[in-house]
């Protein structure tokens, strides 16, 4: 309809009339244009929103899960610290409950950090770009990185402390199940093993020193992320 009207109007030379019906075509293009550009933008806005309140819901779950596990670790290396000490001092009374305590905390490291399913999704599918927090990306990124360089540290760790162990030479758990040492009580020691295992207690407590900063930094970008995502948006 319109066409054909522009084509009356140049053949009649109506000129007005066809600068006012190409004004029409012009508003109606940028019209829809920007309706379209403005339902995307609350589709994005929406989506952002839930991934905000995504990234809330599991990082409140990871700051808890984070901080059993720094009390786990703190506990494990407070133990191999005591006997290490106890060992130096040649005070280790033998088949002591306070010292089968001791051993058996000396073998544990924890659990492995969680990354964020929230964040490795949103990295998969390029959603990133929804975060307009410059705060909020960095932290999830700093924290994202210290999950993966930790989890090679981790491995590595266990594969060292697992592997031909003079501590578990010298000890018997109620059950160890496949693996060494995974028993969950010490039945018995020897003493003089447990003192020719020293150094693997000592690397083992140096070890849990380490994996308990890694936890103690990954707790606070944790909270950091939470502090972030609590703020109001304005």
């Amino acid at each position: 309809m319109l066409l054909r009207r522009v084509m009356n109007h140049l053949r009649k030379q109506e000129w007005t009339a066809i600068g006012i019906n190409f004004l029409i075509v012009v508003i109606g293009v940028f019209v829809a244009t920007q309706v379209s550009n403005w339902n995307a933008e609350g589709a994005e806005r929406r989506h952002a929103g839930y991934l905000r309140q995504a990234l809330h819901t599991e990082f409140m779950g990871v700051e808890d899960e984070l901080t059993i596990s720094l009390d786990n670790i703190t506990r494990y290396q407070a133990a191999s610290r005591s006997l290490v000490k106890a060992l130096r001092d040649g005070d280790l009374p033998p088949n002591d409950d306070t010292v089968k305590d001791w051993i058996l905390n000396s073998i544990n490291l924890g659990r492995q950090s969680p990354r964020s399913a929230v964040y490795l999704q949103m990295v998969s599918d390029g959603d990133l770009r929804l975060i307009d927090d410059a705060n909020l990306g960095a932290a999830l990124i700093r924290f994202d990185q210290r999950i993966e360089r930790n989890a090679f540290v981790y491995a590595a760790t266990l594969s060292i402390m697992f592997s031909d162990d003079p501590l578990f030479d010298a000890v018997e758990f109620d059950d160890t199940g496949e693996r060494r040492g995974a028993g969950r009580t010490v039945l018995s020691n020897d003493t003089d093993l447990i003192k020719a295992a020293k150094s693997r207690i000592e690397a083992a407590s140096l070890a849990q020193a380490s994996l308990r900063s890694a936890v103690s930094e990954q707790l606070e970008d944790a909270r950091a992320i939470l502090a972030v995502l609590e703020k109001p948006t304005p």
